[in-house]
């Protein structure tokens, strides 16, 4: 009974404190209004944005300045292509046939149709030239929809950097506009143009820029032009030992490539795109302008699909460290610093596979190492695991020469050596593969020098210079092999 009573005066305690609540809060009065804010009264030199168009209000924009000037037309419908965007687009006069930055057009109408008054200077100014409008800088001719044509003169920046001084065509008064609006009337037509030199890469899954071809020549290459070209190769084919490599020097001679360094090379063939455009060329004398009539460097692509295909041309660098280019079929001149182009002067030698010759062991049947001494010839059977190497009568332990093939491949080019450049001795050390499907062999050859330095070439053919270590080593480990003492690999 007790605890009933405890718990019925509970609740007449917790009604009572929410009756109280409420009535407390019916008594507080409510909060005042937030005070409104008058709205900034905008106030425009010119304001065409009203005018009933649906469409743009203007139909043309027509700048002349120092550099010439420039016509912007509004609304301008293009050939309808199916399947294309044939909406209406602003047109930069004169320059149809290159494509223009449509953003930076839509600005200069958006910029002509409603100009902000940043302030009055003076109503009826006495002098003119103090605000630089005795001779503006530039005149836009702003021809709207409807209406008469309006003309506004940009003159000098004012103190504040940020604003400048403008009048209107038949009013006296000198108004503020914000700078970097006006600043729009400066340009010339080549501000407007599309900077893109060469399109973006193809690349396959593994990040490869993908093309069928690429060409290098000009001056800079001394007669010496580079042609790299893109093979499909069935891995199972192969036959030199190395990775499947489905790209391969053509010319000036047949190679295979360091794939990193021409791939880092040939990165530098796309996506290229100017700093500025320098100028427009009007018939093929004026190549000579910008030193692309006898051209330092060029570059053509050939793509894997056709809107991959082009050629460029390339001034030799100025003294401010640019250069000019020009892309086939384009009549501008770009221009962009020379240090983004990585194949500038890329010499065949600096992306060819600098290793000499590298046969896959079981696709060798011989192996001759010729010193001046002697000949020592190794026949080679059986494949992988059942390897059997026999030097004369006496069986090599298959381990071991193993190892010293692997010396035996590590012969590289270190530089190519000069035409004037012969052999004056006898050579102190030749190699000899002879392969098991009957292919010619590959014979690589090596003369002393006066330096640290041997002659080298591969199969008779281009002299270069070879580390003298690498024959010293050949030869030593050549008695230890026999011996069948264990040997360690070159490098």
């Amino acid at each position: 009974m007790i605890k009933k009573l405890i718990f019925i005066a509970a609740m007449i305690l917790v009604l009572g404190a929410l009756v109280l609540t409420l009535f407390i809060l019916n008594k507080t009065p409510a909060p005042a209004p937030a005070a409104q804010v008058p709205a900034v009264e905008r106030k425009y030199i010119l304001d065409l944005e009203n005018n009933g168009e649906e469409d743009s209000p203007l139909l043309s924009v027509r700048v002349e300045n120092s550099g010439g000037g420039y016509t912007v037309l509004a609304n301008v419908q293009g050939p309808i292509v199916l399947g294309e965007d044939s909406t209406p687009k602003p047109v930069l006069s004169g320059w149809e046939e290159f494509s223009a930055d449509t953003y930076l057009l839509n600005r200069v109408l958006n910029v002509s149709s409603r100009i902000e008054e940043r302030g009055i200077v003076a109503e009826t100014p006495e002098n003119l030239g103090a605000f630089g409008l005795d001779n503006p800088r530039a005149a836009a001719h702003i021809r709207p929809a409807r209406g008469e044509e309006v003309t506004i003169f940009v003159g000098n920046p004012a103190p504040d950097r940020i604003n400048c001084y403008v009048m209107k065509q038949g009013d006296p008064a000198v108004y503020l506009a914000y700078g970097s609006d006006m600043d729009l009337f400066d340009k010339i037509p080549l501000d407007f143009l599309d900077k893109t030199i060469s399109p973006a890469a193809v690349q396959n899954e593994y990040q490869e820029n993908l093309f069928a071809e690429v060409v290098l020549g000009g001056s800079v290459r001394q007669g010496e032009d580079i042609s790299v070209r893109r093979f499909e190769v069935d891995p199972s084919e192969t036959k030199t030992g190395l990775l499947p490599n489905t790209l391969r020097m053509l010319k000036p001679m047949e190679v295979n490539l360091n794939i990193d360094k021409a791939s880092k090379a040939f990165a530098g063939l796309f996506g290229l795109s100017a700093t500025r455009i320098a100028g427009r060329i009007e018939n093929s004398s004026d190549l000579a302008n910008w030193g692309l009539d006898k051209p330092y460097s060029t570059a053509k692509v050939t793509g894997i699909e056709d809107e991959g295909n082009f050629s460029l041309r390339v001034s030799a660098p100025t003294s401010e460290g640019n250069v000019y280019i020009q892309r086939e079929g384009l009549n501008l001149v770009f221009e962009m610093p020379a240090s983004s182009l990585s194949w500038l002067t890329t010499t065949w030698f600096d992306i060819m596979d600098r290793i000499m010759v590298l046969p896959f062991i079981d696709h060798v049947a011989e192996v001759d190492v010729i010193s001046r001494e002697k000949t020592v010839n190794f026949k080679l059977s059986g494949e992988g695991d059942d390897l059997k190497v026999m030097a004369g009568d006496i069986e090599v332990n298959e381990s071991y020469f193993r190892t010293y093939y692997q010396t035996l491949l590590l012969a590289m080019y270190d530089e190519l050596a000069p035409e004037q450049e012969k052999p004056k001795t006898k050579p102190v050390l030749e190699i000899v593969y002879r392969y098991r499907d009957g292919r010619p062999s590959d014979r690589t050859t090596f003369w002393e020098t006066n330096t640290r330095r041997c002659l080298s070439c591969l199969n008779g053919g281009r002299l270069y210079y070879t580390m003298s270590v690498y024959v010293d080593k050949v030869l030593a480990d050549l008695e230890q092999v026999l011996k069948g003492v264990k040997t360690v690999s070159y490098i």
